[in-house]
């Protein structure tokens, strides 16, 4: 996938120190295959356009700074939800922001 196709929820609620986010960029370096266990979860009918990320938003933001915003990543780092409905992603977006980032 390439991370240009792919962009952060517009309506994410959550910020983050830079010491944090340090923390998730050092964690997606030395263990970037982590990402196919704790997937990017993403939708492809949101009002924003192209792909918008549900659950991940900091790990992508991590890549892009990490490998550039044109690079092409492994698809099997991502994970397609357009299928849940609007209560499930809700719920899946809730159940996310209880995770740093950082565990697989």
């Amino acid at each position: 996938m390439k991370l240009s196709e792919i962009v952060e929820n517009p309506d994410n609620p959550q910020e983050i120190t830079d010491a944090a986010f340090d923390k998730i960029v050092r964690f997606v370096r030395k263990n970037p295959l982590g990402l196919t266990a704790d997937r990017i979860a993403y939708v492809n009918d949101h009002p924003a356009g192209k792909r918008v990320v549900m659950q991940g938003n900091k790990r992508l933001r991590a890549l892009k700074l990490i490998y550039g915003e044109t690079a092409e990543v492994p698809d099997e780092w991502f994970q397609d939800v357009t299928a849940m409905s609007e209560d499930q992603r809700n719920e899946f977006v809730v159940v996310a922001t209880v995770n740093d980032g950082t565990s697989a």
